[in-house]
């Protein structure tokens, strides 16, 4: 099964996500699909150098618009995304995952571990018939 090969990482509040980029790859990825504020020269270069295709979205800058290349890039980024994105939802709207029920980081991590495994676990077994 794939999941070992599935990395999550809970943080506070407070933290951004791309603060624990790198603890979210496996070394397994062939690329890797993410938001803007994920794109920075820092992970670029350590995409790169890992030999990950990198699809994380073109940033926006002020007076700065993107050009026709990086905005189709965006768009069928954003295709892939949108199904993970959506999944995220659901598991916050319909199974109370939006939102931290216990104090201490590391009860949560092991409510929000387990849950998303016995889920992966269930989407893998329908996958199989």
């Amino acid at each position: 099964m794939a999941w070992k090969n599935l990395t999550q990482t809970l943080t506070t509040g407070s933290l951004h996500d791309s603060n624990v980029f790198e603890e979210l790859l496996t070394g397994n990825e062939k690329v890797l699909y993410a938001d803007s504020a994920y794109k920075s020269q820092k992970h670029d270069q350590l995409l790169k150098r890992k030999s990950i295709k990198n699809q994380l979205l073109h940033r926006v800058y002020r007076n700065t618009p993107l050009n026709e290349s990086q905005k189709n890039d965006n768009r069928f980024a954003s295709q892939v995304r949108y199904v993970v994105e959506r999944t995220f939802g659901v598991l916050k709207q319909y199974y109370g995952l939006g939102q931290a029920r216990y104090i201490g980081i590391e009860r949560n991590q092991a409510r929000w571990s387990s849950y998303t495994k016995e889920k992966y676990q269930q989407i893998n077994r329908k996958a199989e018939y």
